[in-house]
């Protein structure tokens, strides 16, 4: 009984540095090709309680706290939300979550509503070049006023980075040269910089994720 009782709080405790992390302290606009029909996707579908991991909320916690430092004007429950939106995208279309991320902080910083001349929203979507791709992928992307909703936007903005980088070989370089439209350097070194923080962030809570394992180890062994 007592073991079970420490094996309890160990969990817990793996649950709350998660849910912690939230508060953690570390660390243009898309040309180009017309996009094919994405087939075999539910693009409506939300990810379900059972397939939220320990590791999803890590990330999401991570791309939170990214959000907010970038945009100080933000929320913690938009970004909250927005980084769930990118968790949930990235793994639709098989991509990295902090990648995406990056992207929304260098190309709005993180701003729903940002504008330019052709660009709009969090991933700044070029409308006019890929308003006939979206609405062919997405059921719910039928307008601008569609595109601007947070959710429609992260999935659309990922759904054509995920083109770029399946028609680039998965070369990350040049998936995000196409993505801005131009082969802009400061524009790459600037997003990898910023997947750079998170990934390093991501691997020092899992260092301490793994430390905190080792001791509730020595506790019921003991």
């Amino acid at each position: 009984m007592a073991e079970a009782r420490r094996i309890s709080v160990c969990v817990f405790i793996f649950f709350v540095i998660a849910l912690i992390l939230l508060f953690y302290p570390g660390v243009s606009s898309a040309e180009g090709d017309c996009l094919v029909r994405l087939e075999h996707k539910n693009t409506e579908a939300e990810i379900s309680p059972g397939e939220i991991s320990t590791e999803s909320v890590v990330k999401r916690a991570i791309i939170a706290e990214s959000f907010l430092r970038a945009n100080h004007k933000l929320r913690k429950e938009e970004a909250w939300e927005y980084a769930s939106y990118v968790i949930e995208s990235s793994k639709l279309f098989g991509l990295d979550p902090f990648l995406i991320a990056s992207l929304i902080i260098k190309e709005s910083t993180v701003k729903r509503n940002a504008r330019s001349k052709y660009a709009y929203g969090l991933m700044q979507i070029n409308w006019k070049v890929h308003k006939k791709g979206l609405r062919s992928a997405f059921n719910q992307i039928k307008s601008l006023k569609d595109l601007m909703e947070p959710r429609n936007n992260i999935m659309a903005g990922t759904y054509i980075f995920s083109w770029y980088m399946k028609s680039s070989n998965y070369n990350v370089k040049k998936a995000l040269a196409r993505y801005l439209g131009k082969n802009g350097k400061k524009y790459i070194s600037k997003v990898l910089e910023e997947y750079n923080k998170m990934n390093n962030s991501y691997k020092l809570a899992k260092l301490k994720e793994n430390k905190e394992m080792q001791k509730c180890s020595v506790v019921i062994e003991s």
